[in-house]
């Protein structure tokens, strides 16, 4: 039989094993969100990114008024900030507006595009992004998936997304679809609204 002290002697490799392991445990849980929590996990490589059109943040960015405030054709339902009274829509910050169905109008396009659930900074063949032109968004929208726009298109911006093979942008074909291809243009035209059931989108 082999002595006390011999037979400890010869499992301590064990505490160093068994930690690590329990470490390992411990980081990969850590890096993995609640379920619940997976939709509202931004990275912020991503919010800083202009990847395939969006909007980004940042000290550098240029805000951008959403089209669909203040658009005509859909009623929208806007009260003072100052005083809380009912107000004519203004894009202006001074103002609050809701849609017919009393969903908040944003005033500025969202940086979070095709940022959920921890997407990163590119769109890539296994991260795409959604196309950028309301024909195709409408799609996602009728489909009731959201559906956020791009940039707006003009002078100052062409929408090149200078793709480049493996490299992107990619973005995706259809909703309900694996199908991806490569974006074809990275800005959406502010005079092309989409209409879901009297919702600017």
């Amino acid at each position: 039989m082999m002595p006390p002290l011999t037979l400890l002697m010869s499992l301590t490799w064990l505490l160093p094993v068994s930690l690590l392991l329990q470490f390992n445990f411990v980081w990969q849980a850590a890096m993995k969100p609640p379920p619940t929590w997976e939709r509202e996990v931004f990275r912020w490589d991503c919010l800083q990114s202009p990847k395939g059109g969006k909007q980004w943040a940042g000290d550098d960015a240029r805000d951008e008024v959403n089209p669909c405030l203040c658009a005509p054709h859909f009623k929208a339902a806007c009260h003072s900030l100052e005083t809380g009274a009912a107000a004519a829509c203004r894009t202006d910050g001074t103002v609050r507006c809701r849609d017919k169905s009393g969903v908040k109008i944003n005033r500025l396009l969202s940086a979070e595009r095709d940022c959920s659930a921890g997407q990163g900074r590119v769109c890539s063949q296994r991260s795409p992004c959604l196309p950028c032109e309301p024909s195709k968004l409408q799609q996602w929208a009728l489909a009731g998936l959201d559906a956020p726009r791009c940039r707006r298109c003009g002078s100052s911006n062409a929408g090149n997304c200078r793709f480049r093979e493996g490299e992107g942008p990619y973005c995706w074909v259809r909703p309900g679809s694996n199908e991806v291809q490569p974006c074809a243009l990275c800005c959406s035209d502010p005079s092309e609204l989409i209409n879901v059931n009297g919702v600017c989108k």
